[in-house]
């Protein structure tokens, strides 16, 4: 029980206390409010805890309980003082007004379809939660927070992925008096199944409920968000904050008002807390407000002003951690072992071949059969916009990209890789085509500077491919709407071969998924090769990678 009263304390309260709030942000859908306000706790708790920690002395239960529960009660009484609320509430259009879904069948509304995959995603994430002691970094994450739990502050700078898994593991164990390996782990499950919400919502409002499903789908059975979704460790987060940052952004290109920017430097500065991932989906975001620039040029003086205070604020909550880090003794190491990830000794890389077996392990062929399969489908729908010969041009690109794959050595000149050439060049036709809405351009970048950077220009990206993985996931999504779209105006045969190809591969990514991650008798990477089912076909054969597991 006073794990419960922690965890709605901590991850479910202080956000909803917000949400009457939201109503002057133009945000008139309830699930966009309720999944915005839901996030922003882990940009309200870990702020708290931090602070908190920032105090001389040991972090108590009183001052984190006291904390929280200001940061709950100052919003409801500014509600309840502000009596414009209700007839904002009352007035408020949007998604709602234009998607009206009243009179409509079930599977015609959003919320039912919502709910029934935030129930699938979590029985990937939260079923068989605890049956593994605490792993590799998830250790390191445990002994950190208890050496600040017991008066060591120095581990919060020694700690060099930003301080967020930490301050998540410190706040519910504080509170809690007590912690395990399923206490520890769920508000990372909650946080990945928030950011799946953030994903369908983005796609319903860019595009369609359709695009919106397959979406939120794929993502509830990829594997690097399952298995990250199941272990204390900063990449959920990073999802989640990086995703709901992009939605206020495109809320705030199409009806929005300024202060869902503000909403989105909050989530994208404390992203940066969880890590420096964070950092790769700005160019995103920033495109959407260019775009809301260009379109209401007449009006930058009203803009402007709400720009500057969002990049004020954003500037000030980075650097609320990141200044006193630097100031440490512990910067210099963090720095150089940053570095070393990176690498110095050349300049680009190729790690095609690499990141795509580490996939096979976390995927099963058929999951990245339908996502690259979608991409590629997608890829070509863009590149039409030019014309008939970029089209071709388009297909071109992705043979080569193909060969730079299988023969990494055809792209090597003066012992320099040019492989990343072709994949930008894709990209770059992709992000201008003609006649896109700015949310799709958005999502370009979403998945393209993610996957150029660890792709390429990284010495060891290992698992930091994920950051790649949702814009991937939603414009497969797009890929495989316009595809059945395009199907259904020529051939209801070859509509109905397609829905039945799709649904058979989406099947067995569930059962891949299950075995991998969630049932663990045989418990699969120890059992391998004899765990492995003849259904899912690897290409590293019998030995499994040995690093990024």
């Amino acid at each position: 029980m006073r794990y419960w009263a922690s965890f709605g304390l901590l991850w479910i309260l202080p956000g909803l206390a917000w949400l009457p709030l939201f109503s002057e942000f133009s945000l008139s859908s309830k699930e966009e409010r309720i999944i915005i306000a839901l996030g922003l706790n882990f940009v309200i708790t870990p702020i708290v805890v931090l602070s908190a920690a920032y105090l001389p002395g040991l972090l108590t239960r009183e001052t984190l309980i006291i904390s929280m529960l200001i940061v709950t009660g100052l919003p409801l009484i500014v509600s309840a003082l502000d009596k414009r609320n209700h007839a904002t509430e009352v007035g408020a259009t949007g998604i709602e007004q234009t998607r009206d879904s009243s009179n409509k069948l079930w599977w015609k509304t959003p919320w039912i379809w919502l709910l029934i995959i935030l129930a699938f995603a979590g029985s990937m994430r939260l079923v068989n939660l605890d049956y593994s002691e605490f792993q590799g970094d998830e250790a390191a994450v445990l002994v950190r927070s208890a050496q600040i739990l017991t008066g060591e502050d120095s581990e919060l700078f020694q700690h060099k992925k930003g301080p967020v898994e930490l301050l998540l593991t410190m706040a519910g164990w504080r509170m809690t008096g007590i912690t395990s390996e399923w206490m520890s782990r769920v508000p990372f499950s909650w946080a990945s199944l928030l950011g799946i919400a953030a994903i369908f919502l983005y796609a319903y409002r860019q595009s369609t409920l359709l695009t919106a499903i397959i979406a939120a789908g794929m993502l509830a059975v990829e594997g690097y968000l399952v298995g990250f979704g199941r272990i204390v460790q900063y990449q959920s987060v990073v999802f989640l904050l990086s995703t709901l940052a992009l939605l206020c952004l495109l809320i705030f290109v199409q009806n929005g008002k300024g202060g869902l920017v503000i909403l989105a430097a909050a989530f994208f500065s404390v992203g940066t807390w969880a890590h420096y991932d964070a950092i790769l989906f700005l160019p995103a975001g920033l495109i959407l407000i260019a775009f809301r620039l260009k379109r209401d040029w007449g009006q930058w003086r009203q803009l402007l002003p709400i720009l500057i205070l969002s990049g004020v604020l954003g500037l000030l909550l980075t650097g609320y951690f990141y200044i006193p880090f630097f100031r440490s003794s512990q910067a210099e190491g963090t720095l150089f072992y940053v570095s070393g990830r990176i690498g110095t000794d050349q300049t680009f890389y190729n790690h095609l071949l690499s990141t795509i077996n580490r996939s096979f392990v976390y995927d099963s062929l058929y999951l990245l059969l339908l996502i690259f399969g979608s991409l590629a489908i997608q890829i070509v729908f863009t590149w039409r916009r030019w014309g008939r010969a970029a089209t071709v041009t388009a297909v071109v690109l992705m043979l080569a990209l193909t060969t730079s794959l299988f023969y990494p050595d055809w792209w090597i000149f003066a012992e320099i890789s040019f492989s990343w050439v072709i994949m930008a060049l894709l990209l770059l036709g992709s992000l201008f085509a003609p006649r896109q809405a700015a949310g799709t351009r958005a999502i370009w970048l979403w998945l393209g500077i993610p996957a150029m950077f660890y792709l390429y220009f990284v010495a060891l990206p290992l698992t930091h491919v994920y950051t790649a993985v949702p814009g991937a996931a939603l414009l497969a999504a797009l890929g495989l709407y316009n595809l059945l779209k395009w199907l259904s105006e020529r051939s209801k045969t070859a509509l109905r071969v397609a829905v039945a190809v799709v649904i058979l591969l989406f099947l067995l990514s569930i059962s891949y998924a299950l075995v991998m991650f969630v049932n663990h008798s045989p418990e699969y990477l120890r059992e391998y090769p004899e765990s492995k089912h003849f259904l899912f076909w690897t290409p590293f054969g019998e030995e499994l990678p040995r690093e990024g597991l």
